[in-house]
């Protein structure tokens, strides 16, 4: 499950990332519906992913249990998400990006 949420987060960062260096999709109700109804399409098709995401998640995560402790694979987690905040910060307060076309 661990491993299946972070490729859906990586997927999804990648997706706003790059919705975000373009315009023409603002405030017009046909792209955002089709992104809607694809939203829809991609979490119907998480439930078939299961077995490969539950196993991998599982698996990694006992792994990593295994050779650590749990204080510190906890210590490891907040590391991670410390990170991924910082990463936010800076580009919530990067002056914007102005692009020419």
């Amino acid at each position: 499950m661990g491993q299946l949420l972070l490729v859906r987060a990586f997927f999804s960062t990648a997706g706003f990332w790059l919705l975000g260096l373009t315009s023409f999709w603002h405030f017009r109700p046909l792209p955002m519906i089709l992104g809607q109804a694809g939203l829809a399409v991609l979490t119907l098709s998480l439930a078939f992913a299961r077995t490969i995401g539950f196993v991998v998640g599982a698996s990694g995560g006992g792994l990593l249990l295994q050779h650590a402790s749990f204080s510190r694979v906890l210590m490891m987690t907040a590391t991670a998400i410390l990170a991924a905040t910082a990463v936010q910060v800076l580009l919530a307060y990067r002056p914007p990006v102005r692009s020419s076309w």
